[in-house]
């Protein structure tokens, strides 16, 4: 008969066995949690900007500025200067962000610039509510890459999966 308290060496291999088996299903779908969700976050977050940025310009009745930064994946918003430069010193939003963590600026496009991949790129807004019409790629760490459209007349964001070229209109 057995008298000493306490597990077996077998009990606990067993035990840390059915542990790591445990975390081991469960950690994939717990890393999905902790990724951004670019169609809440990174989306809504540009959409807010772009929509705040764009009502500011129609009350103040100055043309904005929206100023990405491609190496440091930031964007703020700025006024247009007279030398049709973003001025940050006179931004009547002052608002600035980053990317969330795991996805990034690939490139921005829009008729003005071209495609713009390194450096920084200005998206305009007129005092009218017109937004230039932008095309934003953005690619996660794991290579998955996303498109966001921002339209003219709504300052609405699309985003679709995938690097996508928008469209040309007319024809």
């Amino acid at each position: 008969m057995r008298t000493e308290k306490g597990f077996t060496l077998l009990e606990l291999m067993v035990a840390a066995f059915l542990a790591a088996l445990i975390a081991g299903l469960s950690l994939p779908r717990l890393q999905g949690l902790l990724r951004p969700d670019l169609e809440r976050d990174v989306r809504g977050e540009i959409e807010n900007l772009v929509a705040a940025v764009r009502e500011e310009a129609i009350l103040s009745r100055i043309p904005l500025v929206l100023v990405f930064d491609l190496r440091e994946n930031t964007y703020r918003s700025a006024a247009l200067g007279p030398d049709g430069l973003p001025d940050i010193f006179n931004d009547p939003v002052s608002i600035t962000g980053t990317l969330p963590r795991g996805v990034r600026l690939a490139d921005l496009s829009n008729p003005r610039q071209g495609v713009v991949s390194q450096g920084q790129f200005s998206l305009l807004v007129w005092p009218t509510g017109w937004v230039e019409p932008t095309t934003i790629h953005l690619v996660e760490d794991s290579g998955r890459a996303f498109t966001m459209f921002v339209e003219p007349l709504s300052g609405r964001v699309r985003l679709e999966e995938g690097y996508l070229v928008r469209k040309k209109s007319g024809g």
